[in-house]
C-alpha cells in the first residue's frame, strides 16, 4: 500500500511531467508555425488569412446594407418581403423603465429580483453581517516549476 508520500511524490511527478511534454509540445509547434512562415508557402498562408479577413469585413458591410434597406422599405410600405431573398420578422419587445419594473417586481413577485452575489459579498467582506460568516477556503497553488520533482 503506498503511503501519502509517495502517491503525493507520483502526482507531483506526473503533473511536472504533463507539463514539460506539453511545453515541448507547443514549442514544437510554435517552431514549426516559424519555418512555415518562412516559406512561400507560409507566405501565401497568411495573405489568404489576411484576404479571407478583408472578404469577410466586405461582406458584413454589404449585409448592413441589405438589412438597412430592408428595414427602410418595411418602414416605408410595411412590406415584410421587400426582396424574395429578404424577409422582416417581427419580434415582440419590451420598453419599461427598470426601476418601475424593480419596485413592481418587489411588490408583486419577489421572486423575479435576483442578488447580485458579487456585489453583496463585497459589501459584507467591507461591513461584516450578523448573517454572513466570513471563513478561509483552502485552495491549492502549485508551483510552474516542479523540475526538482521529476
Amino acid at each position: 500500500m503506498a503511503t501519502f508520500d509517495e502517491t503525493y511524490r507520483n502526482s507531483i511527478q506526473k503533473l511536472a511531467q504533463a507539463r514539460r511534454e506539453a511545453g515541448w509540445a507547443k514549442h514544437k509547434a510554435d517552431e514549426l508555425e516559424a519555418q512555415l512562415k518562412a516559406t512561400t508557402l507560409g507566405q501565401q498562408v497568411e495573405l489568404a488569412k489576411a484576404a479571407a479577413k478583408r472578404k469577410a469585413k466586405q461582406e458584413q458591410a454589404a449585409y448592413e446594407e441589405v438589412r438597412g434597406l430592408a428595414l427602410d422599405c418595411y418602414e416605408a410600405t410595411g412590406d415584410t418581403e421587400p426582396h424574395p431573398a429578404v424577409k422582416i420578422k417581427l419580434y415582440t419587445v419590451l420598453d419599461y423603465d427598470p426601476s418601475v419594473a424593480r419596485n413592481w417586481s418587489a411588490e408583486h413577485m419577489p421572486d423575479l429580483l435576483v442578488l447580485d452575489k458579487k456585489a453583496f459579498e463585497r459589501v459584507a467582506k467591507a461591513a461584516p453581517m450578523d448573517f454572513v460568516e466570513i471563513e478561509k477556503e483552502p485552495r491549492p497553488t502549485i508551483a510552474r516549476d516542479l523540475a526538482e520533482w521529476e
